[in-house]
Parts: structure tokens; C-alpha cells; sequence
């Protein structure tokens, strides 16, 4: 699938009741072109929860896009955009979660529609430990870290 491909799944994304939950376009040479027709389409969409875009040739525009989409939509939890040609730029576009000292925060958002069950994520709190123990094992704590705590 190409960016006119992209273009027509966008369509349907930004349709009232689209009813797509898991959307996974890896390694579809979408583009910047498709990948901005798909922030667009966020924009609207209010049932989306994970967006996968790995290796789509998405550059700064298509980043940033998808930046301006994530500050109206509120059902997205996962996006996924590894082996992509996006630069600084797109990452100064996501600052605005940074604290003044520097810091990544992470703030709640409310979802348009409840989940279910649990959602798998790939933060983890104390206060919130429902993960599989599985996770320390293939994510182990990095040993030359110093002791780091924000508290509640």
C-alpha cells in the first residue's frame, strides 16, 4: 500500500463510527504524503487505539502531523513509528511533555471509551504494577542508573 492507499484508509479512519480499533501499516511505503492523510484522519477518529507506522518513509512532516493529531485525539495509546526518517525536529514537537527541569512526564489523558481489560503498555509505575513478570526479565533495570524516584 502507497500514500493514495493510506489516503483511502484515512477515509474511512476519519468516517463517524469507524469501528477500526488496531491499525498496523508496517513497512507500507506510505510516506510523508500518507502518513499526514492518517494524522489528519486522528484528528476525527475517536475509537483508534494503536497506530503502527514502522518503516513507512514518514519524514518531519508526516512527524509532525501526527504530533499536532495526538494533541485532539484521545483514544490513541500506542503509536509506533521506528525506522522512519523523522529528525529533532519532530521530537521538539513533543517537548511540551518535558517538565521545566528536563524531565519526561507522563499526564493522564481521558480515553473517549473505557477499555475493557487492561490495556498492555509500555510504561510501568509501582502504584500501578499489573504487568507480567516476564517484564523484568526481557527489560531488566539498568544497573548504572543511579536511584531515580519522582513520587506521587
Amino acid at each position: 500500500m502507497g500514500a493514495a492507499g493510506a489516503q483511502a484508509v484515512a477515509a474511512a479512519l476519519a468516517a463517524r463510527r469507524c469501528p477500526l480499533t488496531e491499525l498496523r501499516l508496517q513497512y507500507n511505503p506510505l510516506g510523508t504524503e500518507g502518513v499526514v492523510a492518517l494524522a489528519r484522519a486522528l484528528e476525527r477518529n475517536a475509537g483508534l487505539r494503536v497506530l503502527k507506522l514502522r518503516g513507512c518513509g514518514a519524514a518531519d512532516a508526516g512527524g509532525l502531523a501526527l504530533a499536532q493529531a495526538l494533541g485532539v485525539n484521545r483514544s490513541l495509546a500506542s503509536l509506533g513509528l521506528e525506522n522512519n526518517e523523522l529528525t529533532l525536529l519532530c521530537t521538539r514537537a513533543a517537548a511540551s511533555a518535558f517538565d521545566p527541569d528536563g524531565m519526561l512526564r507522563f499526564r493522564a489523558r481521558l480515553l473517549a471509551t473505557p477499555p475493557a481489560s487492561p490495556v498492555p503498555t509500555a510504561f510501568w509505575a509501582a502504584g500501578f504494577s499489573f504487568s507480567a513478570g516476564a517484564l523484568l526479565r526481557e527489560v531488566p533495570y539498568d544497573p548504572h542508573l543511579p536511584f531515580l524516584f519522582f513520587g506521587e
